[in-house]
């Protein structure tokens, strides 16, 4: 038999308190914003940050009547929803999850609370024994994402590290619970605050990372040699290697259990009250954040991967170190900040997010590889590769910007042009702007001279268009002067 402690001794905090009290509740002079009015308030500023941010990054910012100013607002209202529900999820709602059903568990306070000051979270303790398996949990989901393996390599590689990091928070937390419950048994003071690591839960340590490691070199290998990739048969050996660090935990806790049979029931291992049901909840909540950032995560990196054109690109493993930084950094600052100030723990996710959405510039990335771009050109405003059909007119001032285009005759509608190798920049306002990429030539092109444009690339090779068309039809005298109008000049 296993000694017990009992449960409503465990849970009473019989040891003399600190004379400071936990923080009361929250006054400031600051006047308070309605609701609705700050949820509108940082739509407005994620979506108009985006686009700011754009068009700064292409040097243009569009024509706008007054007539357009709703279809502004609209834009700014679905992109900063969007990027406030994917932020949100990837800084914020992890951090608040762990403060309030892990941290501040009333069962859990013991293993994770200050020694000195109760109310106040051990903050290294909350980053050994929650931060840490959850930050090798994104940093591997960052590789995996990265490698663009084979389908079904992302979900196996991110099940099997979820798996070996709630493993590893289950010992840790047991361990933590054991020794509380140890020193209760003995009438000694519970160690509350930061407590030394046994030698087995280094090791445990140890071999979690150790598993997540092959897949961090190949990362390191890809990011300095684009074109080096592992063959999938190594890569999905990197992705189930996690559980190996599982196997070692499920091994060594047999072989503990073998040795704890033969010790005297006075050396035996001291139950602590609901510790099942406890290692469940603590699980359940630790996975449903993890699983909500991973969810975030695929949001970006489905926007960073694939445009409505079909372009494909790598994400710059700069930004990639970046944000697995800010997402760890921010969600240790909310998990502690969460339960007594929560103004502050928004304020923090805001302010990160604002930092991951200019992570770009700061980084000095290519304008059409920075995170607004990325989402222009998901959600079609911008950025994409496209075949225009013009006006005559329309032909006529791509050819005086040395720009080829090929004029075809139609019986019914007269002469068209047609131009590919292009790139919509923008397609707000009065004007399209566009980008020959041969030339690299951006110019601004009145919506009135396009006729249809198409993400669809064009059959003809756009290198074997050239200036010939224009120079047939530089002559031709336009429609305008066909139909002489008095009011023309």
């Amino acid at each position: 038999m296993q000694p017990e402690v009992d449960e409503a001794a465990f849970y009473e905090d019989r040891e003399p308190r600190s004379e400071e009290a936990p923080p009361a509740a929250e006054k400031s002079d600051i006047p308070k914003l309605d609701a609705s009015l700050a949820l509108w308030l940082i739509l407005f500023v994620l979506g108009g940050g985006l686009l700011t941010l754009y068009y700064a990054g292409i040097g243009y910012f569009p024509v706008v009547a007054w007539q357009d100013a709703l279809t502004f607002m609209a834009l700014m209202t679905i992109i900063g929803g969007s990027l406030l529900v994917a932020y949100s999820f990837l800084l914020f709602v992890p951090g608040a999850i762990w403060s309030e059903f892990l941290i501040f568990d009333k069962q859990l306070h013991k293993v994770l609370m200050m020694g000195a000051r109760r109310w106040e979270p051990c903050v290294w303790s909350v980053t050994k024994q929650i931060l840490f398996p959850f930050a090798v949990f994104m940093a591997f989901c960052h590789f995996l994402l990265y490698e663009n393996g084979p389908p079904g390599f992302v979900a196996v590689g991110a099940l099997a590290s979820l798996v070996a990091s709630s493993a590893l928070l289950v010992q840790d937390l047991r361990e933590g619970l054991e020794r509380v419950a140890r020193r209760m048994a003995a009438g000694q003071a519970s160690p509350l605050g930061a407590v030394p690591d046994t030698s087995t839960l280094r090791w445990h340590r140890a071999s979690f990372v150790a598993s997540h490691t092959p897949l961090f070199l190949a990362f390191i290998a890809r990011a300095a040699a684009y074109r080096y990739r592992p063959v999938d048969a190594l890569l999905w050996v990197f992705a189930g290697l996690p559980l190996a660090s599982v196997l070692g935990l499920v091994v060594d806790d047999k072989i503990r259990s073998r040795r704890r049979r033969r010790t005297p029931e006075s050396a035996a291992r001291i139950s602590t009250p609901d510790r099942f049901s406890l290692l469940c909840r603590s699980v359940l909540a630790f996975g449903s954040a993890a699983l909500l950032s991973l969810m975030a995560l695929w949001f970006f990196h489905r926007i960073y991967k694939g445009g409505n054109a079909g372009t494909r690109s790598l994400v710059p493993w700069e930004l990639l170190v970046l944000c697995t930084l800010v997402v760890i950094a921010t969600n240790l600052a909310v998990s502690v900040l969460f339960h007594f100030h929560r103004r502050q723990a928004l304020f923090a996710s805001f302010l990160a997010s604002l930092l991951l959405l200019g992570a770009g510039q700061l980084l000095g990335t290519r304008a059409e590889s920075t995170l607004p771009a990325k989402i222009m050109e998901k959600f079609g405003f911008g950025a994409q590769s496209a075949t225009l059909v013009l006006t005559e007119r329309g032909g006529r001032l791509l050819c005086q910007h040395r720009i080829p285009v090929q004029f075809e005759e139609q019986a019914e509608t007269g002469p068209f042009a047609r131009s590919t190798g292009i790139t919509m920049l923008s397609r707000l306002g009065s004007e399209y702007l566009i980008r020959y990429e041969r030339q690299q030539r951006t110019l601004a092109l009145p919506k009135e001279e396009v006729v249809s444009w198409s993400t669809l690339p064009d059959e003809r090779d756009p290198e074997r268009l050239s200036m010939e068309s224009c120079a047939k039809h530089r002559a031709r005298p336009t429609p305008a002067a066909q139909t002489p109008d008095p009011k023309a000049k």
